[in-house]
């Protein structure tokens, strides 16, 4: 992840139109389409909500547009519902995009993800974050 992939501040209303923002934002990013990502993510979210609990989730897809791992990390402006496992409202979001030859990086990316996101000073460092160098900061530390 580079620091222009963390985003502060983001609106959205509801779990569909944030998978919609995601999708966009990505697509814009690799220069890739929009649809393809979507409907990825949508088809993953219909499998099971990928909401981990303590107000995150961990959206994630293997797409043929995406060339290279991409990692980007949201912080909603308020909490959405996300079907979470915990049923708590979401407003972490860690997208994680890879290509679908790449199985073992793919599951590598979410089970640090997730390791990263289960630590409590990580996730005070991100909510508290006043611009995404902080974010990037606090996430960069915890994985040394």
């Amino acid at each position: 992840m580079k620091r222009t992939d963390v985003l502060l501040g983001v609106s959205a209303s509801s779990k569909p139109k944030l998978l919609q923002f995601l999708a966009q934002t990505t697509a814009k990013a690799l220069d890739v389409g929009e649809d393809e990502i979507l409907n990825a993510l949508a088809c993953r979210e219909e499998l099971g909500s990928t909401g981990i609990g303590e107000g995150i989730a961990l959206p994630h897809a293997q797409v043929r547009c995406v060339v290279a791992p991409f990692v980007l990390l949201v912080r909603l402006v308020r909490p959405i519902e996300f079907e979470a496992i915990d049923d708590r409202p979401v407003d972490l979001i860690c997208l994680i995009l890879t290509p679908p030859a790449n199985n073992s990086s793919h599951l590598q990316l979410l089970s640090n993800a997730a390791r990263q996101l289960r630590c409590p000073n990580v996730i005070m460092s991100v909510r508290s974050a006043s611009d995404p160098d902080q974010v990037y900061e606090a996430l960069t530390v915890s994985r040394e």
